[in-house]
């Protein structure tokens, strides 16, 4: 059993709960974690059919709590739910470390966590286009590129500068400077898969912006997928920190902080390793990981 909150990853004072009431809190504004014995099988055969899953890698749904089902993503459903797939073992948990990583990083991220139901570890998110109910403007990268879904991984990372903050962002040079910083993360911890449907941007307070991040999954490390998702600097493997050097400065990025944001994240390095060997992975796995994100965050150092 994990001896960390599996919502927050901070340590856990009582072994018998797996999250903190306090998390529990946050994300279902109740004081215990709601039943979550869904019968997967029926979930994935009834919803497939009828066209209720959300595209991407995993099989994932959004559901409503206080109806306990699995709805159309077009209502107003709070949370997202990804099942674990038997061709891609721990991903819920590689994922779940993902997004946790980022945060250590200064990445801000949806809110997520592992449950349990018949046995099985769920990964949930918060829903990001719901405040208390109402679903809130937002749209993804091939969305506002005019990219239709079957081509999400055609284009680069620049061009997502130019097509769609360049254009649509009310917060264009901080929008740039964190996507930047998603980009390098998300290569340094093997995330291969962050095509043009794994960014959004919402409304806020009447303003775009580029959304909190989500999908920060190692892929690595449960399939080999070596090339980005999208170019970077006309490249998708291979990269070198002059790759991101190029990168900053043509999506206008002064040199400075490029190198500041590689110095913020290589200091956190000793961070993350600490959070990989708290968590339940096998030892031979955190050891793979940990070698990656240490053989690609020297490149940087």
């Amino acid at each position: 059993m994990s001896k960390i909150c599996l919502c927050c990853g901070k340590e856990l004072k009582y072994l018998d709960l797996y999250w903190h009431p306090a998390c529990i809190k946050k994300m279902f504004s109740t004081n215990k974690i709601p039943n979550f014995n869904l019968d997967q099988e029926k979930i994935i055969s009834e919803n497939i059919n009828d066209g209720n899953t959300i595209t991407g890698v995993q099989k994932k749904f959004s559901l409503d709590l206080n109806l306990k089902k699995v709805r159309k993503t077009i209502s107003n459903n709070e949370y997202i739910v990804k099942t674990p797939q038997d061709s891609l073992p721990n991903i819920i948990l590689y994922e779940w470390i993902g997004m946790k990583l980022a945060k250590i990083c200064g990445i801000d991220t949806v809110d997520c966590g592992i449950i349990r139901s018949n046995n099985e570890l769920l990964f949930i998110t918060k829903r990001i286009d719901r405040i208390n109910g109402k679903k809130i403007p937002m749209e993804d990268f091939c969305q506002l590129s005019n990219t239709q879904t079957e081509y999400k991984y055609n284009g680069s990372y620049e061009k997502c500068i130019k097509n769609v903050i360049n254009k649509y962002s009310d917060y264009k040079t901080i929008d740039k400077i964190k996507f930047f910083r998603l980009i390098l993360f998300s290569y340094i911890i093997g995330n291969t898969d962050m095509h043009l449907k794994n960014f959004s941007l919402y409304e806020i307070d009447n303003k775009y912006q580029l959304s909190k991040a989500y999908d920060l999954v190692p892929v690595l490390m449960v399939f080999k997928q070596e090339e980005m998702a999208l170019t970077l600097n006309g490249k998708s493997k291979n990269l070198t920190k002059n790759d991101f050097l190029d990168f900053a400065n043509n999506i206008e990025i002064e040199k400075r902080i490029a190198l500041g944001i590689m110095n913020e994240i290589y200091s956190k390095y000793d961070s993350m390793i600490q959070f990989i060997n708290k968590t339940d992975l096998e030892l031979d796995e955190k050891n793979k990981f940990i070698d990656l994100i240490k053989n690609r965050i020297n490149k940087f150092a």
